[in-house]
Formats: C-alpha cells, sequence, structure tokens
C-alpha cells in the first residue's frame, strides 16, 4: 500500500518537526471547519493515520504538503516549522483572507458583536420599564 511506509514512527527531533507541523495544519483544519475525518477522506487514509501524524507520530509526505496546500489555499512552504534553538515551532499563524460564511445566509452589516453578556441587540423596552 502507498502509505504503508507513512505508518513508521518518526525519531524524536523529526517528531518534534511532525508534531510543529501538525499544530499548522490543527489550525488551519479548525480555520476551514474541517474535521480529521475530512483531512483523511481528501488523502484515501484513515483518520486515525491522519491523527498519529498531527501527533508527530508519522510523517507527513510531499505529496500531502501538495495537496494541503491546495485544499487550504497556501504555500507549501507556509506549513514549515521554524527551529527555535533546539526546538521547532509551529509556522507563523496568517488567518485566512476568506471569511467563514454566515449562517442562514444572513447579512454581516448590522450584526452586534457577542461577548459574555447576554444578547440584548433587538430587544423592545416597555415604556413603564424606561428610566426617567
Amino acid at each position: 500500500m502507498y502509505y504503508a511506509h507513512a505508518m513508521r514512527t518518526t525519531s524524536p527531533s523529526r517528531a518534534a518537526y511532525n508534531e510543529a507541523l501538525g499544530m499548522t495544519v490543527n489550525q488551519l483544519l479548525f480555520e476551514h471547519r474541517m474535521t480529521r475525518k475530512d483531512l483523511a477522506d481528501q488523502f484515501g487514509v484513515t483518520r486515525s493515520v491522519i491523527s498519529r501524524k498531527l501527533r508527530g507520530q508519522v510523517s507527513w509526505t510531499a505529496e500531502e504538503l501538495s495537496i494541503m496546500a491546495l485544499l487550504f489555499d497556501r504555500k507549501v512552504d507556509d506549513f514549515a516549522p521554524i527551529r527555535n534553538g533546539e526546538e521547532w515551532v509551529p509556522a507563523e499563524w496568517r488567518p485566512g483572507m476568506k471569511k467563514a460564511p454566515v449562517p442562514g445566509g444572513a447579512k454581516a452589516e448590522g450584526v452586534p458583536p457577542v461577548g459574555l453578556e447576554p444578547t440584548t441587540f433587538g430587544l423592545k423596552v416597555r415604556s413603564s420599564d424606561q428610566l426617567s
């Protein structure tokens, strides 16, 4: 099978590199509202293989990086972890240019921000409850 070689575990230093790369991929999955299963389907592997790759236990292939670059509208270089002394850190986070779809086809204009307070936008105040 094509992916049989990818099931080998990696050395500790390579595992740190792959783990940092996996963190970057996890951020992109979250940004694009994709699951690990969605990514596994793109590669034709099981979800457990993707989980092992994201944890740095299995190396990513050049083909997989190319597929993800197309899938996430990035350059392959955008996935590369950065060497910081003796460790690898995930690639610098660059949020995508695409905005997430607005639920229910609503327009983004006029939608108030939602914070920790209860949503009160659009509530009517009875005249008897108004302060003078």
